[in-house]
């Protein structure tokens, strides 16, 4: 099975677009990847990794690395257009069986193939948890971003989401195109598999993310008085230079860390915040979950979905500060939610079962099973 897939290197959609390949390739010997990414160049991180898989797997997985704009970036005008020839062309000559595309937007391409839409994110399910039904003024970037998602929904054979919010979000903000309902669409939970070090637990509590961004929802920390310490592993420098990190000057800001060290980080704290205001899955924690950390979360609807009853939550700093006071003071209570975590992290959001959720799809999309047609 041939499979064209599109990512961005500017967020966490990069982390998934790593497992799944991964997952892939491992999974059956008739699968090659060729995968194509967008919204930057690739770091020196990312392009290890991309020639290390290359390596590994040889001509069953190769790459190209454009710096190309995605749909939500400022000149998503360029978007489509300049990455049209560039696809049709690499689908002329790597002939896929199906297009994995982790844009909207190239569901719209003119391919032969079955096109699989993965809905991640989408801007006005942000706008409106950040602004509630205010939402965005009007402007030739959202009309322009409206047109790109519709044309490519309308064009996809499958739309996937992480969680059933997230494609309620989505027929929410564009299902009216589709008398309310989306071409096929499936729920497949992201998955991750971490490789947790042996460390000794410490009783503090982490989270991750972009500080400055208000849909990652820190300022919550500054108003915790905690009674462990909380450590924040992110970006501190907005884009325009607006957001002051001192705001949070209770806590211990740790700056953008390796991946090497946030899987040490995790290792090593007990708890694990999930902050956001906004967040269709979150990759982050499940991480930490599988490194052994319980997860105290935001109540919002897609952490309820993800968690269940395996994490604590807290609606604002108040409730957050007993929460981790409840955590802090009773031993038992914090191993029972660490291990509740660690288990639901491993068994529902393991790389082998996202893997083997999108190979049913793609045989499914493909309308036959293609296991060994290719070797």
């Amino acid at each position: 099975m041939r499979i064209l897939m599109t990512t961005d290197t500017v967020g966490g959609v990069w982390t998934y677009t790593r497992e799944l390949v991964l997952g892939l390739l491992d999974a059956r010997a008739d699968v090659q990847v060729l995968l194509v990414s967008f919204g930057s160049a690739a770091s020196d991180e990312q392009t290890t990794w991309l020639r290390g898989v290359s390596g590994r797997y040889r001509k069953r997985f190769t790459f190209e690395s454009t710096t190309l704009p995605l749909e939500w970036q400022g000149e998503n005008s360029k978007a489509y257009i300049y990455a049209e020839p560039l696809l049709r062309r690499i689908a002329k000559q790597f002939v896929p069986d199906v297009l994995h595309s982790n844009q909207f937007c190239f569901g719209a391409l003119p391919l032969q193939c079955p096109k699989i839409v993965v809905a991640h994110s989408d801007v006005l399910g942000w706008a409106r948890a950040m602004h509630g039904d205010v939402g965005l003024p009007e402007s030739e970037w959202l009309a322009t971003y409206r047109m790109l998602v519709t044309d490519g929904l309308m064009g996809a054979t499958a739309v996937v989401a992480p969680t059933h919010w997230m494609m309620g979000e989505l027929r929410r903000g564009f299902g009216s195109h589709f008398n309310g309902k989306l071409p096929h669409s499936k729920v497949i939970a992201n998955g991750r598999s971490v490789d947790t070090p042996r460390i000794a637990k410490k009783l503090q509590a982490v989270t991750a993310g972009r500080v400055w961004d208000s849909a990652k929802g820190m300022a919550v920390l500054e108003n915790c008085m905690s009674p462990m310490p909380v450590l924040v592993a992110g970006e501190t420098t907005s884009p325009d230079a607006t957001y002051d990190a001192a705001l949070l000057r209770r806590r211990v800001l740790l700056g953008k860390l390796p991946e090497s060290a946030m899987i040490h980080l995790f290792a090593e704290s007990a708890v694990y915040l999930v902050t956001s205001v906004y967040e269709p899955f979150g990759l982050s924690a499940v991480e930490a979950a599988q490194c052994g950390c319980a997860i105290v979360a935001r109540d919002i609807h897609s952490q309820r979905e993800v968690w269940g009853d395996d994490a604590v939550y807290f609606s604002d700093a108040d409730s957050l500060c007993v929460a981790l006071e409840k955590l802090s003071a009773k031993e038992g209570r914090l191993h029972e939610m660490q291990s509740r975590a660690a288990v639901r992290a491993r068994s529902q959001y393991s790389r082998g079962r996202m893997t083997a959720e999108y190979l049913r799809l793609y045989d499914e999309v493909c309308g036959k099973n293609l296991a060994g047609a290719r070797a």
